[in-house]
């Protein structure tokens, strides 16, 4: 997916390198462009390639969290959690329903989402002579299908 994301960035204006690195299931996007390029209208760019990449994408995929780094917009700091008595889910969960709401109401301060901790995912088995019997399918989502793009 991250392959989409790269190749369509190539095309925003004034980009002078485009770095990626996929950690723990998430992939961090690195876009640096040449100096004195107007970064309204490249954030806007990147944006619209976003969503076009997307087109691409499996049904259900996350959109990305975007956010300009530059000598105004740096992080000045960054917060680690963990535990010895709590799983990652719930470390995660304290963080983007707890931590992450009182950070977001402070005026200047932005609060992207937590990153890291373990992604949630619901595991279904079926069985078909079972689904047979209900007259019922299971629905391929993966089917190759045509996106035509004017």
């Amino acid at each position: 997916m991250t392959n989409y994301y790269e190749y369509h960035f190539l095309y925003v204006t004034g980009v002078k390198t485009v770095e990626s690195k996929s950690v723990q299931g998430n992939a961090l996007i690195k876009i640096i462009f040449h100096e004195g390029t107007d970064m309204s209208q490249a954030a806007a760019e990147v944006v619209g390639y976003v969503n076009r990449s997307r087109a691409f994408m499996p049904p259900g995929t996350v959109p990305p969290f975007i956010t300009r780094f530059d000598a105004g917009s740096v992080p000045v700091g960054q917060l680690i959690f963990s535990s010895e008595t709590r799983t990652l889910g719930e470390i995660s969960d304290l963080a983007l329903f707890n931590v992450r709401p009182m950070f977001s109401t402070l005026p200047g301060v932005s609060a992207p989402p937590p990153f890291g901790g373990s992604a949630k995912s619901v595991i279904v088995r079926l069985d078909p002579e079972k689904c047979s019997a209900m007259r019922l399918a299971p629905m391929r989502w993966w089917q190759p299908s045509l996106n035509i793009m004017l």
